[in-house]
């Protein structure tokens, strides 16, 4: 048994050795070569700078895997396939590759109201490239929509497709049908707001004398949900808009009807607030818009969330939640309101983070700040910040943002001040003649946001510099100015 067991030792150590030795074997068989065969198209360097696989290094099929997936990801081929053959000790991978077509024209037919040349330029596919079957149905999809702009949102847009040697002519065929114009606009159902108020909402027209009336069957139905939010609005929770068109092909005319089934209006009942600790009941309610007896709107009450909210904000309670209940009074009929309130604790700013700004220095968005490290957050004061940003000039857009979570110390978030830069440096110069002066010109140099000591830009400390030359025949006059804002 002895032996019989060291035999199996051996035999275990030998084959261990052996698959070590295959797949150390493996592991450095090289790629020697690479070859790209049947592109016809598509250089051979282009298709290789799109391969992980390169000449020289370790080969491994899950690198060639994922270089199929590559090439196939470029939308470039329709087939791909790769080959592996032994050479000088390494391996030479051979990839075979099948072209998607080339196309080669584009033809249009049946287009008499709309020239080709504009067509064209509506289409994302260009000729002489490599043609791609999706992007020119998106392209399709585009045509219809331009034709319906120019009024013809009846016309029939199909394609057909020849390929020959790699290359593909695709054939457009239009029919455009009669321009179709909106003669009437009905709207039906209508009690509590009169009809030219409705009709005023919509931006289907009827044709008139500054008005095209064009047809575009996606603002109709755009139409049909600015009805109903504005119903919604007014209280009508339960309001219903069915819309239809009736077209004439031979005169080009469309009525538009709106039928209307507008329900009860609502009104806002009782309003009750709960988990408020730090405000009163009608501190709270002073901010906001729905009160017992207004038209209920659920636009508002989102508004309304967002004022309360707001209102904790500036008062420190940065992690507040307002979350609001809507239940249906079925004695009264109205729609009572809960506000819950979540609190939270008064939070404090930890560190104050800067971005968005590669030419100013931090220090000069810092000292417009009202708000420090350890204050406590307030509203007012960030708004003052913005506006003091703002005024400098140097910024398109000024944004904050608190951390979601704490930072250091429970109470403690940091603050994000986001910042978007615009242009600060002016230049101008202009010529000119006088009768007392004769030739006269000037060159004005002004850079609102100037840095003293950052060569070679010279920008981002805050400082203004200007340089004004002017010069004539009689006279010259310089102009050297600078100013230090926050000089000691």
């Amino acid at each position: 048994m002895k032996k019989i067991v060291l035999s199996g030792i051996v035999a275990s150590i030998l084959l261990s050795h052996c698959f070590v030795g295959i797949a150390r074997s493996e592991e450095e068989r090289k790629v020697r070569e690479i070859e790209v065969r049947n592109n016809k198209v598509i250089s051979t360097q282009t298709i290789l700078s799109k391969l992980q696989t390169k000449i020289g290094t370790p080969y491994t099929g899950t690198i060639l895997s994922d270089d199929i997936k590559r090439l196939y990801a470029s939308g470039l081929f329709r087939d791909v396939g790769a080959d592996i053959e032994e050479k000088d000790g390494g391996v030479k991978v051979v990839f075979t590759v099948q072209e998607k077509p080339v196309l080669a024209k584009i033809v249009f037919a049946g287009n008499k109201r709309i020239r080709t040349k504009r067509l064209l330029s509506q289409m994302k596919i260009k000729q002489n490239e490599i043609f791609d079957q999706f992007k020119l149905k998106e392209d399709i999809e585009e045509l219809k929509k331009f034709y319906a702009k120019k009024g013809y949102s009846s016309a029939v847009i199909t394609t057909s497709e020849e390929e020959k040697d790699s290359k593909v002519t695709v054939t457009i065929s239009v029919v455009e049908h009669a321009r179709m114009r909106v003669r009437k606009i009905n709207v039906d159902g209508n009690t509590s707001f009169a009809k030219n108020r409705l009709i005023k909402l919509l931006k289907t027209k009827r044709k008139g004398w500054f008005t095209s009336g064009f047809f575009d069957n996606d603002v109709f139905q755009e139409d049909t949900e600015r009805l109903l939010a504005f119903y919604r609005a007014e209280g009508f929770i339960d309001v219903k808009v069915v819309s239809r068109f009736d077209e004439n092909q031979t005169s080009g005319a469309i009525s538009v009807t709106f039928v209307i089934e507008e329900g009860k209006q609502y009104k806002v009942g009782a309003i009750a607030v709960t988990g408020n600790t730090v405000f009163t009941r009608d501190e709270l309610l002073k901010t906001v818009v729905l009160q017992p007896d207004t038209v209920y709107s659920e636009s508002k009450l989102r508004e309304d969330i967002s004022a309360l909210q707001s209102h904790y904000f500036d008062a420190g309670y940065i992690a507040s939640f307002v979350k609001a209940d809507t239940v249906l009074n079925a004695e009264t009929g109205n729609v009572d309101l809960n506000y819950a309130v979540n609190e939270g604790d008064i939070a404090y700013v930890d560190k104050i983070n800067v971005q968005g700004n590669s030419r100013t220095k931090d220090e000069v968005i810092r000292r417009e700040m009202r708000l420090y490290p350890g204050d406590r957050y307030n509203g007012e004061k960030l708004r003052r910040s913005r506006q003091r940003l703002y005024n400098l000039g140097y910024f398109e857009e000024v944004s904050f943002d608190t951390k979601e979570q704490p930072s250091t110390l429970p109470d403690k978030y940091d603050l994000d001040v986001f910042v978007k830069e615009s242009k600060t440096g002016e230049f101008s110069f202009g010529a000119g003649y006088s009768s007392v002066d004769q030739f006269i010109g000037f060159i004005d140099l002004t850079q609102r946001n100037f840095d003293l000591f950052n060569f070679p830009m010279f920008t981002g400390a805050g400082q203004k510099l200007r340089i004004r030359m002017e010069f004539g025949s009689e006279k010259k006059d310089y102009e050297l100015g600078f100013v230090e804002p926050w000089f000691l």
